[in-house]
């Protein structure tokens, strides 16, 4: 099933994008962002078992929002920090 979605999105991106950007930036995931989907993972399923009490389902989705947070600020971070070595290099 995954491979068939993303033959489907990949046969979307080609039609509508040009060819050059079709391709990831990038094949290795930052750890702060593998770390932040097993989070996200381990509260989906939690939720979905129905474990822990009301105030453990309101933690986790405070806990996985604020790693969501922090991901975006640390992705920002890089391309500020990129941005700059650019600068720099010129």
């Amino acid at each position: 099933m995954l491979a068939l979605r993303s033959s489907l999105l990949r046969s979307s991106l080609s039609s509508s994008l040009p060819h050059f950007i079709t391709k990831p930036f990038t094949t290795k995931q930052p750890e702060w962002q593998r770390l932040a989907e097993e989070e996200a993972i381990a509260a989906t399923n939690s939720k979905a078992l129905k474990q822990g009490t009301m105030t453990d389902t309101m933690m986790s989705k405070l806990t996985h929002e604020l790693q969501v947070s922090l991901s975006l600020l640390m992705f920002e971070l890089e391309l500020f920090a990129s941005h700059n070595d650019t600068i720099s290099n010129y």
